[in-house]
C-alpha cells in the first residue's frame, strides 16, 4: 500500500512537471508573437511608406543650372534621345561628312579607385570631413560609346564619362551592319597601349566632333538625373500595384 502511494506521488510529481514545461513552451511563442504583433502594429503601412518614399525623391528630380546650361549648349549639336522606363540615352548629331552616335546605358556605371579608397580609410575620417564629403556631389562615371560614322564604316570609341572623358578601347569597323557576326573580328587595341602623341590627337580627333569635356560631363549628370526619374516612376507604379 505504502509502495503504490509513493508511485502515484512520483507519477504525479512527474505529469506537474510536464505540464509546468508544456505550459513554458507554449506560453513563448504567443509572448513572442505578441511582441512581434506590437512592434508592427506601431510601424506605418507599407503604403504609407512608399507614400513617403516618393514625396521623398520627387524632391531630387531637377536639373541643376548646369545642367539645363549643358543640354542647351549640347542641344545645338545633339538631338538628345530617350524613352522613358529605358535606361538607354542616345545623342545624335552630324559634323561635315561624319555622322556622330554617343549612346550609353544610365545603370552601366564604374566605381573609381578613390571609392575603394575611401572605403578603407572611412573608419579614419572625422566629422568635419564627412560633412565636407556630403556638401561635395560625386558624379558617377558611366561607360559610353561614341560612333564616328561614314556610311558603313564606323571608328568606335569605348569611353568613361565623368567630369571629363576617357577613352579605353578603340576599334575600327568596316561594315556596320555585320560587326556582330564574327565573334573572332579584332577588337581593336587599349587605349593606353597606344603612342602618347596619337592618344592626344584623337582625343582631339573626338573633341573636334564635339565628344569632349562637356559631354562627359553631360553624360554624367544626365545619366544620375534619368536613373533618379525611373526610379520615381518605379516607386510610383509599384505603390499603384500593392494597393
Amino acid at each position: 500500500m505504502f509502495r503504490s502511494a509513493t508511485a502515484l506521488l512520483r507519477v504525479s510529481r512527474q505529469l506537474s512537471a510536464t505540464s509546468i514545461q508544456s505550459l513554458r513552451q507554449t506560453a513563448a511563442p504567443k509572448c513572442l508573437t505578441q511582441q512581434r504583433c506590437s512592434q508592427f502594429s506601431s510601424m506605418p503601412s507599407l503604403q504609407a511608406i512608399f507614400k513617403r518614399e516618393i514625396v521623398d525623391e520627387k524632391g531630387n528630380c531637377f536639373e541643376s543650372e548646369a545642367m539645363q546650361n549643358l543640354r542647351t549648349k549640347l542641344g545645338k549639336v545633339f538631338e538628345i534621345i530617350e524613352q522613358p522606363g529605358s535606361m538607354k540615352v542616345e545623342l545624335k548629331g552630324v559634323m561635315d561628312k561624319d555622322h556622330v552616335h554617343i549612346y550609353f546605358n544610365a545603370q552601366d556605371t564604374v566605381e573609381s579607385d578613390d571609392e575603394w579608397e575611401d572605403e578603407e580609410e572611412e573608419e579614419f575620417v572625422d566629422v568635419a570631413d564627412e560633412e565636407d564629403e556630403e556638401e561635395t556631389d560625386e558624379l558617377p562615371a558611366v561607360r559610353f560609346i561614341a560612333d564616328i560614322s561614314r556610311g558603313k564604316e564606323v571608328l568606335r570609341f569605348d569611353c568613361v564619362a565623368s567630369g571629363n572623358i576617357t577613352i579605353e578601347k578603340m576599334r575600327f569597323i568596316k561594315d556596320i551592319d555585320t560587326v556582330d557576326d564574327d565573334e573572332y573580328t579584332y577588337e581593336g587595341p587599349n587605349f593606353v597601349d597606344l603612342e602618347m602623341d596619337m592618344q592626344e590627337r584623337l582625343y582631339e580627333y573626338l573633341s573636334d566632333r564635339f565628344v569632349d569635356n562637356d559631354v562627359g560631363r553631360f553624360i554624367a549628370e544626365y545619366a544620375d538625373l534619368k536613373e533618379q526619374k525611373e526610379y520615381v516612376s518605379f516607386l510610383q507604379n509599384t505603390a499603384k500595384f500593392i494597393k
